[in-house]
């Protein structure tokens, strides 16, 4: 038996011990990145209540809230009730948990596609995460920053919880603990991110209904509750309130260029999934049979975006990872049937590594500036406190890397973000004069 059957081999002690050694480095990095990450700009905001505008310091506080968010802005209960938890608790915690949610979604990719329990699932593991920090232009948004992980790291690991149902149940009996847990997961993950969300719940429903696929009532429910979450976070009134102000001929009109729009964005942000699928899918056309529901569930989740007013950066994650699902099925099938695959990947994994250590190495780098920059904008601000100041005058700053956010301020103290660092620090926030302006 040659060393790359060997590391490869399922179940193999050496192939444990690489998943955990690599498990370990992803949540130590993300980790550290994360403890480097301040509080940033909504997440100023969801520190108050949305029903009274007091500063949130209790649990009992964020029912209330929620709904009154609910009613006014949106419809994203799940998500935005994990950022309010995560802010009233230590900032450690939220890096820590958020770290191994970015582990359990890695994760969550390789069971979809078939690979976790496989020999070569550390190996996969390794390029999934080398991957997004390589290439994923809004890393910092999703994965470090609160608010933005909440939405969306959070959002989509719940979002595609009913697709690992899916694969777990196949046609077996459901149990009382199926019931229990899957019910509100269901619940959960139906409310979650309105693309995303809505692209699974279809996919679900598409898959039920397959032949051969034994329908139980089980099934019928969790469908049916899954369909409620997504009604409830897509007709929230707070949705409609927001659109008050796009008028029909002005969506009408646009619906095209959004629709281009949304499309070379999906291109984009998806490049190495895409890229990664089409050539696996050149070398084992075969295979493209079994992937259509992860497929047109991509597709679904880009094609939903058309309909909402403002698309940005973040809302791919989604559409990413729904692709990142049927590469790796790919990838870890050609693994297994080819053993010249197996010996290739093991001369580059090395080098994955180093490139991998490098590029965690430049964006600790960046966050810290980053961080530091935050921090002197803050120290401003008590300064000013302290001096007995009305008003804070503080630099922009911008986003130096795909591991960090822009934060830039407003010329009006009245408008966001200034407004809400106002609320949440006491003091009139105002850039100072010599920043140069970079919005509107």
């Amino acid at each position: 038996m040659n060393i790359s059957t060997r590391i490869f081999e399922k179940a193999s002690c050496p192939g444990r011990l690489a998943f955990a050694a690599v498990a370990a480095m992803i949540v130590l990095s993300l980790f550290v990145l994360n403890l480097h990450t301040p509080m940033q700009m909504d997440d100023y905001d969801y520190s108050f209540s949305w029903a009274t505008g007091e500063r949130i310091t209790r649990a009992g506080q964020i029912p209330a809230s929620l709904l009154s968010h609910y009613r006014l802005w949106g419809g994203r209960l799940v998500t935005h009730g994990l950022t309010q938890m995560f802010l009233l608790l230590p900032e450690a915690v939220f890096d820590l948990l958020n770290a191994l949610a970015y582990l359990c979604l890695l994760l969550e990719v390789l069971y979809l596609s078939g690979q976790l329990a496989g020999g070569s699932s550390w190996a996969l593991l390794l390029l999934l995460h080398a991957v997004l920090m390589a290439w994923l232009p809004f890393f910092g948004t999703v994965f470090l920053w609160l608010d933005g992980s909440c939405n969306y790291l959070w959002g989509t690991l719940i979002a595609l919880l009913p697709l690992v149902r899916e694969h777990s149940r196949g046609n077996r009996p459901s149990s009382p603990a199926d019931w229990l847990l899957w019910l509100p997961l269901s619940l959960a993950a139906g409310w979650t991110n309105e693309n995303t969300a809505s692209a699974v719940l279809v996919t679900c429903a598409l898959l039920l209904f397959r032949k051969g696929r034994n329908r139980t009532a089980f099934d019928f429910a969790c469908l049916l509750v899954q369909t409620a979450g997504v009604l409830l976070l897509l007709l929230a009134p707070g949705n409609f309130s927001r659109a008050e102000s796009y008028s029909f001929l002005q969506f009408l009109l646009s619906t095209a260029l959004r629709t281009a729009t949304v499309l070379y964005y999906a291109v984009i942000y998806t490049a190495p999934a895409l890229i990664a699928l089409i050539l696996l899918l050149a070398l084992n056309p075969a295979g493209a049979g079994r992937l259509w529901p992860l497929l047109a569930c991509a597709a679904l989740s880009v094609l939903a975006l058309v309909a909402s007013p403002e698309v940005s950066d973040r809302v791919f994650t989604g559409p990413l990872f729904l692709l990142l699902i049927p590469a790796c099925r790919l990838f870890g099938t050609l693994l297994g049937e080819h053993v010249s695959a197996r010996r290739a990947l093991l001369w580059v994994l090395p080098v994955v590594l180093v490139l991998l250590l490098a590029q965690t190495r430049m964006a600790l780098r960046d966050v810290m500036q980053q961080e530091a920059r935050l921090h002197a904008n803050m120290a401003a601000i008590e300064a000013a406190r302290e001096a007995g100041e009305s008003r804070a005058f503080l630099h922009d700053v911008p986003g130096l890397s795909p591991f960090t956010m822009a934060n830039l301020l407003s010329g009006d103290s009245g408008e966001w973000p200034n407004r809400t660092l106002g609320v949440y620090t006491g003091l009139e926030i105002v850039r100072s004069p010599d920043t140069p302006s970079q919005v509107p």
